[in-house]
């Protein structure tokens, strides 16, 4: 296996090579307009077409192998923290956990459906008879524990929009399609970090909380101001930033995502200069134990009065 921080895909010396196929759900976007099924399967078909298009002067072998066999794609998502921020929800809150728990089911729900119709025009992924998803392993989870939301905020969300939860009943039968006529793409989900793109969008990124309320980023002959979406009076402490966020907490939340996402997520550790080795072990060791499948950045904050701010310089991954 190879690990590109969300990236997990087989990966053989001389035989596969990976190649990056990446997109993005907006979650508010879905949300609001209760399209999540419609945008999964447009998002699925169009990552599957991009693969069909031979790149220009392709030599690599084992790159066309990998995708030829595989149709590895990675579907993620952006406006996490802004859609429940929006939503009177704070970051490290239960609520936060419970929303993740029930979107994220529906996410991947929604994704192995998509895949199981891309079979009409693909067929099935190398060597899908060898997989949990074949002898129908993969689906247990969803069969015999109910996803739908344990909170009246998060229900009364989800009752709002007019969204349908599948149910267990559901899975059953999706097992059943999926074991009958297969998947499409062996590799479906990964959350990758999204930063560019999200300013871009309007939406804060990933599943990541927020660095600042006003992120101020330079360029080569600009400096530009990003204010997170639609802050205000009302959700202003609920954009809490994510170097006064507990790590822990922190992490408990994204292990609830991942149990959704058969590929990784790009999970930054926000430390301050005030975090001793040992307290950083422990997060790491934290996360493995909580089911993360990988850490990305840590990124540090200055936080100590003492620094001679003129005279200082962080190194460029923090910067």
């Amino acid at each position: 296996m190879t690990d590109t921080s969300e990236i997990f895909q087989l990966s053989l010396p001389g035989e596969y090579d990976i190649q990056c196929t990446l997109s993005a759900i907006n979650i508010s976007e879905v949300m609001k307009n209760n399209s999540l099924e419609e945008t999964s399967y447009t998002v699925t078909q169009m990552l599957n077409n991009i693969i069909q298009i031979p790149h220009e002067n392709e030599t690599d072998y084992t790159v066309v192998k990998a995708r030829n066999d595989f149709r590895a794609i990675g579907v993620g998502v952006l406006d996490f923290h802004g859609f429940i921020a929006n939503h009177g929800i704070a970051y490290e809150s239960l609520e936060a956990k419970d929303f993740a728990r029930t979107f994220f089911m529906m996410f991947n729900y929604y994704s192995l459906k998509s895949s199981n119709k891309e079979v009409e025009r693909f067929g099935k992924f190398k060597d899908f008879h060898k997989t949990k998803y074949a002898d129908g392993t993969y689906f247990e989870k969803y069969i015999t524990k109910d996803y739908k939301p344990t909170t009246d905020k998060v229900e009364k969300i989800f009752e709002d929009y007019g969204i349908y939860i599948p149910t267990e009943e559901d899975w059953k039968e999706l097992k059943g399609k999926v074991q009958e006529t297969g998947l499409a793409n062996a590799y479906r989900n990964c959350i990758q970090p999204t930063g560019s793109i999200s300013y871009l969008s309007g939406t804060t990124p990933s599943v990541m909380p927020i660095q600042s309320r006003v992120e101020r980023r330079s360029y080569k002959h600009f400096t530009a101001n990003y204010p997170v979406p639609n802050l205000s009076n009302k959700n202003f402490f609920l954009y809490k930033e994510a170097h006064t966020i507990d790590m822990f907490k922190y992490l408990d939340l994204i292990s609830v995502i991942q149990e959704h996402i058969d590929q990784g997520i790009s999970t930054t550790l926000f430390i301050t200069d005030e975090t001793s080795t040992n307290n950083w072990i422990e997060l790491a060791l934290y996360a493995h134990h909580r089911g993360l499948k990988s850490l990305y950045y840590s990124k540090t904050k200055i936080v100590k009065a003492n620094i001679d701010f003129d005279n200082f310089e962080e190194c460029i991954s923090c910067t």
